[in-house]
């Protein structure tokens, strides 16, 4: 009586694992695959891998055809003979399906929903929709910032934020404070069109990373960059009012890391206009001149870049004729030297450390009314910042600290009165970040590292 048994416990054992079909799946590597999608054809019976890459399926009807599908290799069917209880496979490179290339249209102008920041980023695309040329007319189609003249004789003119006006705007260029002091009022036609790449706008920013001229927000311009622009780049720009524009890009790239570009712009506006006619010119005649020298460096463990800038600016206008004797003159030169040098060898990703400096020296030699109102400025300034950012608890907690030095030393003479001013500012900032929420592949520093 137990012989019977036995024979029949092994009858069934034997019945059963005639019926079950294992097996091992690999890549051509050799590595164990997780999750590959195992079943037999028209029927329900079916498995997934597990992390040694086995799997175990019970054969019901004598199931032969069995469907191997994994993600990224193309899905195959096998003959499994009825007698075959054990495979195993291995998924080659000749499985894998073929590269696919998705290509999106990115919008002009967009917010980030992952950034706890304000910030409205234009892109170059945002800038062709605007009629021409410089940066103060690249505003002219979105609605967070208008671009108005404070002065319609001298041109100068003057942004309003959020409906205050500039003086509570900072103007950063790549987180440089540009045009400030005595060019405050020009600035935005200092910068031609084709040289930004992206215009970042952050609404109600950090006063002790921005500088207490932010109190409504921050203007941040990128220029193009010379690894990513073009190699050799032309523009021309003309119209019949009389205003001519050319812009000439050249970019060279020394090596993977070392990168450096020259970019000129040329402007000359001869022409005028009295539409309501009071006699006096609508915009004033110029000519200027700007060159922009571009060195960029990326190491392993250093990144960083030098910038070379200059300008000459002549402007004129007032009455068509010397009627009243109003008129006006205006010379106006730039040079600036500016870059920064940040450390990029943390083995922490979230750690991030570097110092920006710039020095420019300004002048402006003019006359408003007649040749006897003589006005004349001039104004050094320095800028250095050294500053340490880091991110840490899963993107709930950001610092940023560093010490700031700011020195602005003008003088102003009009007629015969003068005026000196000497400002050297020393601080030490400190600005602390609190998320709400999970934050998960967020990038706190886009504005601050463009």
């Amino acid at each position: 009586m137990k012989i019977k048994i036995i024979f029949f416990c092994l009858l069934s054992v034997s019945s059963v694992f005639s019926q079950t079909l294992s097996g091992i799946i690999k890549d051509d590597t050799g590595l164990n695959l997780e999750g590959v999608s195992v079943f037999f054809l028209n029927t329900n019976i079916g498995t997934a891998t597990d992390q040694n890459g086995a799997f175990v399926l019970f054969r019901k009807n004598k199931e032969q055809k069995l469907v191997v599908s994994y993600t990224g290799f193309k899905t195959d069917t096998l003959n499994i003979p009825l007698e075959q209880n054990f495979i195993k496979l291995s998924l080659n490179s000749g499985q894998k399906l073929n590269e696919v290339t998705v290509n999106a249209k990115r919008q002009s102008n967009s917010f980030s929903l992952l950034n706890p920041l304000n910030v409205e980023s234009i892109t170059s695309q945002e800038f062709k929709k605007a009629a021409c040329c410089s940066l103060s007319e690249s505003f002219q189609t979105g609605n967070t910032i208008d671009v108005s003249y404070n002065n319609a004789v001298t041109g100068s003119k003057e942004i309003i934020f959020l409906g205050l006006r500039g003086i509570y705007t900072q103007l950063l260029l790549e987180n440089f404070r540009f045009f400030n002091g005595i060019l405050t009022s020009q600035g935005f036609d200092f910068i031609p069109g084709t040289w930004l790449d992206n215009i970042n706008i952050l609404k109600g920013a950090s006063t002790s990373i921005y500088g207490p001229q932010s109190m409504t927000g921050a203007i941040n311009v990128g220029l193009k960059k010379p690894d990513k622009d073009h190699r050799m780049y032309s523009n021309a720009f003309l119209d019949y009012h009389g205003r001519l524009e050319l812009n000439q890009h050249f970019n060279k790239s020394w090596s993977a890391a070392r990168h450096s570009g020259i970019y000129a712009h040329y402007s000359n506006h001869q022409g005028f206009r009295d539409h309501n006619n009071d006699g006096f010119k609508d915009d004033a005649r110029a000519q200027k001149f700007a060159l922009l020298q571009r060195n960029t460096l990326f190491g392993r463990k250093m990144e960083g870049q030098i910038n070379f800038y200059g300008l000459y600016e002549d402007k004129n206008g007032g009455q068509l004729k010397n009627v009243g004797n109003y008129n006006f003159n205006q010379k106006t030169s730039h040079i600036q030297a500016f870059g920064n040098l940040g450390y990029v060898g943390f083995a922490n990703p979230d750690r991030n450390s570097g110092s920006i400096w710039e020095l420019s020296l300004s002048n402006i030699d003019a006359y408003y009314g007649t040749e006897l109102n003589p006005f004349k400025a001039k104004e050094f300034r320095f800028l250095g910042q050294v500053f340490y950012s880091e991110i840490f608890a899963e993107g709930k907690h950001k610092i940023n600290i560093g010490p700031n030095v700011n020195v602005n030393i003008a003088e102003e003479n009009y007629i015969t009165d003068k005026r000196t001013y000497k400002e050297i500012t020393p601080s030490l900032f400190f600005d602390y970040d609190y998320a709400i929420g999970k934050i998960e592949n967020t990038d706190l520093k886009n504005f601050i590292s463009l």
